[in-house]
C-alpha cells in the first residue's frame, strides 16, 4: 500500500512539479494519460507489462525504480527482483535517456551478483534475517547515496517527463 501511495505522489510530481509546466501546462492531455495510465501500468503482472510497447515498458521500470529506491534503496530493488525488471530497466533507462542512473543501477547489479553478497533471496526463503543481511553489508549505500543526491541536478520523474515530451506521439492513446 505504501508503494501505490508514493506512486500516486510522483504521479501528481509528474503532473506538475518534476515536468515544470505552469498551471494551464497541468491539464495537457497527453501528460494526463500518462500519469493516469502510468498508476495501471506498475501494477501489471511481470506477464503483462513485458508485453507492452517499449515506450510504456520504460515508464513503467523506471517509475518502478523510483518507487522501490526510495522505500528501501537499491538493495531492496533488486532483492525485489525476478530476473525481469533489473535488465529490463537497466535497457529502458538508457531507452529514455537517464544515463547517470542507469549506471548506478549497473553498478548496484554488479556488487548484487558478486560472490559473497547476501543476495540469496532464493535460497533464504525471503527471509527477513537473509534480505537485512544487504543492508548490514553496507556495500549498497554509498550507491542509494549517489541515487539520491542525482535528483538534486535532475531526478529520475524529469528523465520521464523529457522523454514523454519528445515523444508526444507515442503516449497520446493508452496503453
Amino acid at each position: 500500500m505504501a508503494a501505490c501511495m508514493r506512486l500516486r505522489s510522483i504521479i501528481n510530481m509528474v503532473r506538475k512539479n518534476a515536468l515544470n509546466l505552469s498551471d494551464e501546462q497541468v491539464d495537457d492531455p497527453i501528460i494526463e494519460n500518462v500519469a493516469d495510465n502510468a498508476w495501471n501500468v506498475a501494477m501489471l503482472s511481470d506477464k503483462e507489462w513485458t508485453a507492452l510497447p517499449r515506450h510504456w515498458r520504460a515508464i513503467r521500470t523506471t517509475f518502478w525504480l523510483y518507487i522501490e529506491v526510495q522505500n528501501g534503496g537499491l538493495h531492496q530493488f533488486l532483492w525485489n527482483d525476478d530476473g525481469l525488471t533489473v535488465n529490463a530497466t537497466i535497457e529502458d533507462l538508457d531507452y529514455i535517456g537517464a544515463g547517470p542512473f542507469q549506471k548506478i543501477l549497473c553498478r548496484a547489479k554488479h556488487i548484487y551478483d558478486s560472490e559473497g553478497y547476501p543476495n540469496r533471496r532464493g535460497t533464504s526463503q525471503n527471509s527477513w534475517d537473509q534480505f537485512t543481511r544487504g543492508y548490514q553489508s553496507g556495500e549498497m549505500e554509498t550507491l542509494d547515496h549517489e541515487f539520491y543526491a542525482l535528483h538534486d541536478s535532475r531526478s529520475l520523474p524529469d528523465y520521464i517527463t523529457s522523454f514523454v515530451r519528445l515523444h508526444r506521439k507515442l503516449f497520446q492513446s493508452p496503453t
